[in-house]
């Protein structure tokens, strides 16, 4: 069992940092999908664009949070949490290669 845990983990550690800008680039186009679904039916919403979503998406899984754009819907609000923790786990793997 060892064996086998050695021979599969190597080519995921070889290719880690491809891995995490592929999953932050997956992330952030599917969560600026789903932020402009959940907040179409809020006309107060902060988010009503394409570029609104991306910049909310982007930011918020940079961890950095831009407290004038929050999501008017409950899904929304739970979306950002999500993104949020993927954001931490991400850049600590990121931390921790480096390290």
């Amino acid at each position: 069992m060892k064996e086998f845990l050695l021979k599969t983990s190597a080519p995921v550690r070889k290719h880690l940092f491809i891995y995490l800008v592929l999953f932050i680039i997956i992330s952030i186009f599917v969560s600026a999908s789903l932020i402009l679904k959940f907040e179409s039916n809020y006309p107060n919403s902060p988010i009503r664009t394409v570029n609104e979503a991306v910049w909310w998406s982007a930011v918020g899984i940079s961890t950095i949070g831009i407290a004038n754009i929050v999501p008017a819907s409950e899904s929304g609000r739970y979306l950002t949490l999500f993104l949020m923790l993927a954001g931490v786990v991400t850049l600590s793997v990121i931390t921790a290669k480096i390290a």
